[in-house]
């Protein structure tokens, strides 16, 4: 993962290679709508949470295919697919085999008590 300012960037398969072949590594990566980095940060005074925002998703193999996105606008997921789009649903979000994820800064906060005893999850 990549942490830019506000966004993260994160690349889960992509084309693995050597001199005669190029090959695409699909194993399915499981993913969170949120991300809570915390627990990865040097800094730990402060709570770094993301939610999923898009989704960049590679279909066919490592010598061809085709790419189309999937993202969120107004609390609503919808897919990106050349001149088709149409809204999808959380659970489908979560389907898909990802090329690279997007999140977005949902809480940059110091933690509380609370949050520095237990879960670094947000309630919903």
């Amino acid at each position: 993962f990549f942490f830019k300012q506000k966004t993260a960037y994160g690349f889960l398969s992509g084309l693995v290679g050597s001199e005669r072949c190029i090959s695409d590594s699909s194993s399915f990566i499981k993913y969170p709508l949120q991300l809570d980095v915390t627990d990865y940060c040097v800094n730990q005074e402060k709570r770094r949470v993301y939610n999923l925002t898009a989704v960049c998703i590679h279909s066919g193999g490592g010598n061809g295919g085709h790419y189309y996105a999937v993202g969120k606008r107004n609390d609503t997921w919808y897919e990106f697919n050349d001149k088709r789009v149409h809204e999808i649903s959380e659970s489908d979000v979560l389907s898909y085999e990802a090329y690279m994820l997007f999140y977005s800064c949902l809480l940059y906060t110091s933690p509380s008590p609370r949050d520095q005893r237990g879960s670094r999850m947000p309630s919903s």
